[in-house]
């Protein structure tokens, strides 16, 4: 037996911003967003996401957290094993992005569609809410309906950050590369080519001038043409390099990297990888996924909280943890493993099998005497 409960809803009405990104409006838009109606700006935010460069280092700022995590309680463990069933069911890599969003563009709200299962209710799915339906009153984020606003519904996770947006930064970067490229785009078309230009003798009649500026036209879309007696034809070669945008277009990528990961290398390093190559370039530096995830996790423990409230009534609920330790690789590993036999250690098979290896069921823990020359 299942009870659907209601999700929240949202003034249909408001439709998508219409933005464009140039300084003025950008200027504008920004001013909106200090007054508490941050949509013009969370617009240019979502398709400034578009960016390739945008693109891939969020990609790589969002793995940094997507870590296991543990629920502990200290006389209900059983109760405490379910809720993190419950989690696992509902997609926490999604959650934690969901959560995360807030980090990056001032606020999240996620919406949970609640159910009874097995006579507790749980969450079974959950929508991020779009943030053109919200706007600021007095510091406290309520959904917009037009001349009135409203309370959000406690049954969501709202997500609030104090600190400036990541992407309010990245902003500045991503107009400066779309308009530099128009503009560099509009300097080629006007001087990137040769400047064909005629001439004529003082007093020339218009028919000289007519015939003279047919060639000129002929000239330029063929390369070849004729001209009437006494003019002339000249073409001048543009003396601008056109390899200055580069530079200008790293400038830009640059500070993308740096305001998201915290560092360069996307840039610096990433021009030597062959397609394909594995990236690591894209890695956050490991103070801002530790900021993330310590963002992450109280609102996590707030989910925590309303499953268990609901279900146990006793406010004594679970503690929501996220594996903060840095990942260990493979050579590290068996470098470990070959220390702790070392010492008269038995080694659990389990831990070869962790490493991607084939262990059978009968294999029994090893010790290192038991193999020719140790691991």
């Amino acid at each position: 037996m299942s009870l659907t409960c209601v999700m929240i809803k949202v003034n249909k009405k408001i439709h998508d911003a219409v933005v464009r990104f140039s300084p003025s409006f950008y200027n504008r838009a920004y001013k909106s967003f200090k007054r508490g109606d941050p949509r013009d700006v969370i617009e240019m935010m979502n398709i400034a996401e578009t960016d390739s460069q945008v693109f891939g280092c969020l990609n790589g700022r969002r793995a940094g957290f997507q870590r296991q995590f543990t629920l502990t309680h200290e006389s209900r463990a059983d109760d405490a094993a379910r809720v993190t069933r419950i989690i696992k069911k509902l997609g926490p890599r999604k959650l934690f992005k969901a959560i995360q969003v807030a980090v990056l563009k001032k606020f999240s709200v996620i919406d949970f569609e609640w159910e009874i299962v097995d006579g507790w209710q749980v969450p079974v799915s959950f929508k991020p809410l779009p943030h053109k339906y919200f706007k600021f009153v007095d510091d406290e984020l309520r959904l917009d309906f037009g001349k009135t606003t409203r309370e959000i519904e406690d049954t969501a996770l709202v997500c609030l950050s104090d600190e400036i947006p990541v992407l309010l930064p990245v902003l500045r970067d991503y107009i400066l590369k779309t308009f530099g490229l128009e503009g560099w785009a509009s300097f080629l078309e006007r001087f990137g080519e040769g400047i064909i230009l005629g001439s004529y003798p003082p007093g020339a009649g218009d028919p000289i001038k007519e015939e003279l500026n047919t060639a000129v036209n002929t000239v330029a879309s063929s390369s070849r043409g004729t001209k009437p007696d006494n003019t002339d034809i000249e073409i001048v070669e543009s003396a601008r390099s056109t390899g200055d945008y580069d530079k200008f277009n790293d400038v830009c990528d640059t500070g993308i990297a740096i305001t998201i990961l915290g560092h360069a290398n996307a840039v610096k390093q990433s021009k030597g990888l062959q397609v394909g190559e594995n990236n690591s370039t894209y890695n956050a530096k490991r103070d801002i996924i530790l900021d993330d995830i310590y963002y992450i996790e109280p609102y996590m423990q707030q989910l925590v909280d309303m499953i268990w409230t609901r279900n146990i009534g006793s406010a004594d609920s679970p503690e929501f943890v996220i594996d903060k330790k840095d990942p260990v690789s493979i050579s590290d590993t068996l470098e470990i493993i070959e220390s702790y036999a070392s010492l008269g250690g038995e080694v659990d098979p389990s831990e070869y099998a962790r490493l991607g290896l084939n262990i059978p069921e009968s294999q029994k823990p090893l010790k290192r005497e038991q193999i020719p020359g140790g691991f």
